[in-house]
């Protein structure tokens, strides 16, 4: 199965797989379509936000892009 992000989920998967997370004061949903595909991981944050990590398939998907 392919899948296909968009222009600015491609961005932000970039930049999370760079930093090794990324911290948002609310769940997104363009992100929580990143967790269903098993390109990233959520969980609560230590300040009532939502953390998002990537996985190895997120990386690999990442370094596919490049």
């Amino acid at each position: 199965m392919e899948i296909k992000l968009t222009k600015i989920q491609i961005i932000h998967l970039e930049h999370i797989c760079k930093k090794g997370w990324g911290g948002y004061s609310e769940p997104n949903a363009f992100l929580d379509e990143m967790v269903v595909n098993g390109l990233l991981t959520r969980k609560p944050g230590p300040f009532g936000d939502v953390v998002y990590r990537p996985t190895k398939k997120g990386n690999e998907y990442i370094d596919l892009k490049k």
